[in-house]
């Protein structure tokens, strides 16, 4: 009787331990602010609340070895199946490097740490050196003058004229019309990251390897939800990041829109590894 009444306030004591340490995240901002000037924290407690919906707080903490280690904090979201997949994840690096051909190939999957506090809040370390997929096309597609404000817009338009076709209309359309607009233009950004050959051949490899690996792994879990602000890629060496991974089971195919590939391989990602395509290794 003594321990189960020592397990249950232990197990009431954390709870309310992480309640508070959620809000003291996500809602006592001016108390933070506050204790940042009375304290003089200055660089060791920064924050920064991110202009997305739920308005997540990245945290950019000074740890005890005196490096610098930054957060996301996100509110009203259940990391919870995040935080499981990253365990199977590190689980699957850990079976890559002890075969003999996982190791030679350097097949791996970019991992990151995921602590949920609760079920509607939690911390995702934050990737340094990271862009998304969305980004780099628009920056490419600026470049080469295909792409403007009003674009979107337009894209938009001429998707919804297409909302009650049949299938191969459907696709008859993104062949001829999209891709006409938007040529494949992925193989661009590996060059722009690459300062002599060989660093783009040690990217090029990272960024195949890493999406194949994790093409597989959301195929095999149904992984949906990749849309492009969910795939970032490395600037360092081109790897692959896949982030929101609570999209499991097959649970695309109940969207407003159901999701119909295994796994994102559009021209754009196909195309990144340059002429031989899906073919480089």
């Amino acid at each position: 009787l003594i321990y189960g009444v020592y397990f249950l306030v232990h197990s009431v004591l954390f709870y309310c331990f992480l309640q508070i340490l959620c809000f003291f995240f996500f809602q006592a901002e001016d108390g933070i602010r506050d204790a940042q000037e009375s304290r003089g924290l200055g660089d060791v407690y920064k924050r920064q609340v991110l202009h997305s919906m739920q308005k997540p707080k990245k945290l950019k903490l000074l740890g005890s070895d005196g490096g610098l280690y930054t957060f996301l904090c996100k509110p009203k979201d259940d990391l919870r199946k995040d935080s499981r997949m990253m365990g199977l994840n590190s689980t699957l690096n850990r079976f890559f490097r002890r075969d003999p051909a996982s190791r030679r190939r350097n097949l791996h999957v970019r991992t990151y740490a995921v602590l949920p506090l609760n079920e509607d809040c939690g911390m995702i370390e934050w990737v340094p050196n990271t862009v998304t997929l969305r980004s780099v096309l628009t920056e490419l597609y600026g470049r080469e003058g295909l792409w403007n404000k009003s674009a979107h817009g337009q894209i938009k338009e001429l998707y919804d004229k297409q909302g009650k076709q049949k299938i191969r209309s459907k696709l008859d359309f993104y062949c001829n019309t999209m891709l006409a607009l938007f040529p494949p233009v992925m193989h661009k950004w590996l060059l722009t990251i690459a300062s002599d050959p060989n660093a783009w051949l040690t990217a090029r490899c990272g960024y195949t390897t890493t999406l194949a690996v994790m093409s597989i792994i959301g195929h095999v879990v149904g992984l949906g939800d990749r849309h492009g602000e969910n795939i970032l890629f490395d600037r360092s060496n081109g790897d692959a990041v896949h982030v929101d991974l609570s999209c499991l089971f097959e649970q695309g195919k109940t969207l407003a829109t159901p999701e119909q590939g295994p796994f994102r391989l559009t021209p754009n990602l196909g195309d990144g590894p340059g002429v031989t395509g899906t073919e480089s290794t």
